[in-house]
């Protein structure tokens, strides 16, 4: 498949100074939450990110024009993107000075906190979804959906250089990236009538080379990994979640809880959207260790874990029902911050330090930390 050099293009706003509202708690009854600033933003915010140093990068879409912007911890604007006309940004994810997007078929990452375009390219059949930053590894992993035919995954290093790819037998749906460099990959059957190769979880060495393939029966539709590559957590299209160690050996399988999955750094907390019941969060061993009822969440960016498992952030959403939803929790099942809206949808991110919590709903982009 082909990698082509996209050209580069220059920012369309300098960073500005913008309003900002400090606040104390505003939500749900705890103290350790604390709103830094707030900022009107568009119905729609198609992904949203957030560092450990606070920076946030949110993709603002309206009827007629989509828009990265990247604001600073105290709610400046550090700049902000427009892709070329014709074009939509469709992810985005920031790690401390790097901001990687996608829009159209191309992948682009911006540098110096977002005014400068590094570089951006072209992938045929570009699948965003499967789309990651793992900043930590100094790798950045993509993967094409060249409809019927089976995926190609791409690895690149922070310069935008092609350092491995790999075909796959399946449709590349959700890719993860640990911090020694191996690469999880998940994915379903491909073909026109979704009948040829197979649904699996793919894992990679640092090299490139297949580690092991675990094949399942329901398409795979989020991944996730630890730091140290020990634990592959996978998150199916019937609603079963299962976790594999590093050598592709099942750990456990439970129905009716995966879907939408994230994981602690170190697989201590695993957390899985339960299929049209609620949020439930497990240990390594597969326990519950609470569980909400009586709330459908949904979405690959709606269920977001620090690194060590003390914050929590889900939503709801729905083009459809009303009473979507943004809900922060502690490491625990307290609530810190809550907030319901039927017009917008949410979106919401998790610094991996667990310092920062941004969400983007209810026309409002808002910057929390949390309190030691």
């Amino acid at each position: 498949m082909r990698l082509e050099v996209y050209a580069i293009k220059k920012p369309i706003l300098g960073a500005l100074l913008l309003a900002v509202f400090l606040a104390g708690l505003t939500g749900y009854g705890s103290s350790s939450l604390k709103e830094l600033w707030s900022q009107v933003t568009t119905k729609y915010c198609g992904s949203l990110s957030v560092s450990d140093q606070g920076v946030v990068a949110v993709i603002e879409q309206s009827k007629t024009e989509s828009v990265l912007s990247i604001y600073g911890p105290k709610g400046d604007l550090y700049d902000r993107w427009r892709p070329p006309a014709g074009k939509a940004f469709s992810s985005c994810e920031v790690w401390e000075e790097y901001i990687l997007a996608t829009f159209g078929t191309t992948v682009t990452l911006f540098r110096n906190y977002g005014r400068e375009q590094a570089w951006a390219k072209a992938v045929d059949s570009l699948w965003a979804d499967a789309t990651t930053l793992g900043g930590e590894s100094g790798l950045i992993v993509t993967a094409n959906q060249p409809f019927p035919h089976s995926s190609t995954v791409f690895v690149m290093d922070m310069g935008g250089k092609l350092k491995w790819s790999a075909s796959v037998p399946s449709f590349a749906t959700s890719t993860a990236v640990a911090r020694d460099g191996y690469v999880a990959v998940g994915g379903e059957k491909h073909g026109a009538l979704f009948d040829k190769g197979c649904h699996a979880v793919y894992l990679f060495s640092p090299t490139g080379k297949e580690k092991y393939r675990y094949i399942i029966d329901s398409p795979v539709i989020d991944v996730a990994i630890s730091h140290d590559h020990a634990y592959v957590l996978a998150g199916l299209d019937n609603g079963s979640m299962l976790l594999l160690n590093g050598d592709g050996e099942l750990l456990w399988r439970k129905e009716d809880v995966g879907g939408w999955v994230d994981l602690a750094a170190h697989a201590l907390v695993i957390v899985g959207d339960r299929k049209a019941h609620g949020f439930e969060v497990l240990d390594k061993a597969g326990n519950t260790l609470w569980v909400t009822e009586g709330y459908a969440f949904g979405g690959e960016d709606g269920v977001r874990i620090s690194d060590d498992g003390s914050i929590i952030a889900v939503t709801r959403f729905s083009m459809i029902y009303p009473d979507n939803f943004v809900r922060i929790y502690d490491g625990g099942s307290n609530v810190l911050y809550e907030e319901f809206c039927s017009e917008t949808l949410p979106g919401v991110s998790v610094s991996p330090n667990g310092k920062y919590a941004a969400v983007a709903f209810s026309y409002r982009l808002r910057l929390f930390e949390v309190a030691d």
